[in-house]
């Protein structure tokens, strides 16, 4: 779920698929049942949660773009459903 600043809403997010690359690497292009770039996810946003934050959105193209600040990792996140909710 993402806290937005802009609108003070939550987005609860189901993703399709995550690809993710960092400074100097390859991209890894995985879906949510594998591997690789869903727990490089999952462990930057438990060890870095202040510093990972949206650089782009666009919910007619089903896009989400997430950046950590702390390790420069960069996350493409290809969404099935956007939900919004009060906070």
């Amino acid at each position: 779920m993402l806290r937005c600043s802009a609108c003070h809403l939550l987005h609860r997010l189901t993703v399709r698929s995550v690809v993710t690359k960092a400074p100097g690497e390859i991209s890894t292009a995985e879906g949510p049942g594998a591997h690789g770039a869903v727990d490089l996810l999952a462990q930057c946003s438990t060890a870095h949660q202040a510093a990972l934050g949206v650089r782009d959105m666009d919910v007619s193209q089903d896009f989400v773009g997430l950046r950590c600040a702390e390790c420069r990792r960069m996350y493409d996140l290809d969404v099935e459903v956007f939900e919004t909710h009060q906070p």
